[in-house]
């Protein structure tokens, strides 16, 4: 994923968070219109900074707005509102529990202003937390849906989504973790290829997601146009915490060339073969690698094992330059293209 397109992601999410301010603050005011106007959440926190508004303050807003100095302050608290609501739908593309621990957050000072207003009654909270309900509810399906990549074209069956990516794969053996050092060290002979400097280094590569990072690396161009051709740049980028294991141009080199022509004409026989080689959490040498059974995006299991610096994967391919860190994702760079079982 390029950066403006990262940019173009984030804003999108802003505005799911913005949709599900608005489907709360719905739920919120026709509850209380319902029930009791006075508890409505913006009249409630709007009263509550009210009473607690310093008298030479108020005074200023009486000049200056005259009867409307209400109807102002009410808005300014939906200003509030949206700009928080369009921090926590970024803040959700990442974190969605913590977005939706805000949301509730939201709400529970809504509750409290209603409590702690005048005259009130024992459900005038009951507003504030069905509307922080209902927008914890919606949140995450509004950023879902709002941060989507969606290119016009009908590849669902053939693409998998990049929610699938990021929850379908599971170990069923996990390997203990192991000191921070060794699991982030680069190892291997292959890893002679990667530039020194600029973005297919390992320092530019760390800058962005794995299907771009790949592409600034010279030993992956025939991965890259594989990956172009069944259309899986952008569920690869978008994914979080997953495992590539990059067959190099030598790898793909030792099909014979008709056959890869076929395969790459065959964008289901590809997208498959591809998803293959895909795992849905970091698996890092040496503890992810020694010995492991894993499940594929494609939905088949591969199996590593070795130690050192010689790890095989499947017991057919070797790992020529491992512990490869992107954006979103670990890269293990092996010599022999994997077939699913």
């Amino acid at each position: 994923m390029r950066r403006a397109d990262r940019w173009v992601r984030w804003v999108l999410g802003a505005l799911g968070g913005l949709l599900a301010a608005a489907a709360s603050l719905g739920v919120g005011e026709s509850v209380s219109a319902a029930a009791r106007p006075e508890a409505s959440p913006v009249t409630a926190v709007g009263g509550a900074v009210i009473d607690r508004t310093p008298a030479s303050l108020k005074d200023y807003a009486v000049r200056h707005f005259g009867t409307n100095d209400k109807l102002v302050l009410q808005l300014g608290i939906v200003v509030i509102l949206a700009l928080f609501a369009l921090a926590l739908g970024v803040m959700s593309l990442w974190l969605r529990r913590t977005g939706c621990a805000g949301v509730l957050l939201f709400g529970a000072i809504g509750a409290v202003a209603a409590w702690s207003r005048p005259n009130n009654h024992r459900w005038d909270a009951v507003p504030s937390i069905v509307g922080a309900l209902a927008e914890a509810a919606v949140l995450p399906l509004a950023v879902s849906a709002c941060s989507s990549d969606d290119d016009g074209k009908d590849d669902s069956a053939a693409s998998p989504s990049s929610s699938a990516m990021a929850t379908t794969a599971a170990p069923t053996t996990q390997a203990a973790t192991s000191s921070a050092a060794a699991m982030d060290a680069h190892f291997g002979s292959g890893c002679a290829s990667v530039p020194k400097n600029g973005a297919g280094s390992y320092d530019g590569m760390a800058k962005d997601p794995v299907a771009t990072a790949a592409s600034h690396n010279p030993a992956l161009s025939t991965l890259v146009a594989a990956v172009q051709k069944a259309g899986l740049v952008d569920t690869l980028n978008n994914a979080q915490n997953i495992t590539v294991f990059a067959p190099t141009n030598d790898a793909f080199a030792k099909i014979p060339k008709a056959q890869l022509d076929k395969v790459l004409a065959d964008k289901a026989t590809l997208t498959k073969i591809l998803t293959y080689h895909v795992v849905g959490q970091p698996v890092k040498a040496p503890d992810g690698l020694a010995k492991g059974t894993y499940t594929t995006l494609e939905k088949g299991t591969l199996t590593t094992a070795g130690s050192g610096e010689s790890y095989k994967v499947n017991d057919t391919a070797n790992v020529v330059c491992g512990n490869v860190s992107t954006a979103n994702a670990t890269v293990q760079i092996i010599d022999t293209v994997l077939m699913p079982k």
